[in-house]
């Protein structure tokens, strides 16, 4: 597989890549410490195997991209979500704004709460998972100034960096990836709701964890 490389023909490493665009396109975050290149993301198109956009946030860094709906990359969605260490964003590759670029609605921390992968459901409920292992749970509208609404749940976790993670279609079940061991956390209710539409309160679960017997991991 040839090297990839941006629209001027620098040879870069990515960080993160989602396919988008009924999966005729496949979306980059550059793994690099140039903070410019850190506000940017590449879109190859996949039958010419050609970096042939570049999208900018200007001063707001990206570190992982997410569709904006589970299974959106199936069709011909434009928008994506991404994330840095603080802040929940849209990206709209349609849009062309002087100061933000192609990034729309966006939700920013004062301070950094070590957001470090994100997840969606069918129903653009979004999770996001930190440096700790703990769970945000949006319900992913806006309010009135375009923003995103703060998180309907905050779940602790187990103290483990969480890797990867992944929203069962229906919003019911978020699954996470560390080093050593899966979590599994119910985020549904008895009245049909789910951690993502309504504050779970006393009812927020403890994460299952999920890892091998010690005689298997000595296997």
């Amino acid at each position: 597989t040839d090297a990839l490389k941006d629209i001027t023909g620098n040879v870069f490493d990515a960080s993160q890549a989602i396919l988008h665009e009924n999966e005729r396109k496949m979306l980059f975050v550059k793994n690099t410490q140039v903070r410019d290149d850190k506000t940017k993301v590449y879109c190859m198109d996949l039958e010419r195997q050609k970096v042939i956009q570049e999208w900018d946030t200007k001063d707001v860094p990206i570190f992982d991209i997410m569709s904006s709906r589970k299974d959106n990359q199936r069709t011909g969605e434009q928008c994506f979500l991404g994330t840095n260490n603080r802040t929940l964003m849209t990206l709209d590759p349609r849009m062309q704004n002087s100061q933000t670029g192609q990034m729309a609605e966006s939700l920013t921390y004062a301070t950094n709460i070590g957001i470090n992968v994100g997840a969606t459901d069918k129903r653009g409920h979004i999770a996001l998972g930190g440096t700790l292992g703990d769970l945000r749970l949006y319900d992913g509208t806006t309010n009135a100034e375009g923003k995103f609404k703060r998180a309907k749940t905050a779940i602790q976790g187990l103290g483990a960096n969480l890797s990867h993670i992944d929203v069962t279609a229906d919003g019911k079940w978020v699954l996470g990836t560390c080093s050593k061991y899966l979590v599994l956390v119910p985020v549904s209710m008895d009245n049909g709701q789910t951690g993502f539409t309504k504050a779970m309160g006393k009812l927020k679960p403890r994460p299952i964890q999920l890892q091998l017997h010690s005689s298997d991991i000595i296997k």
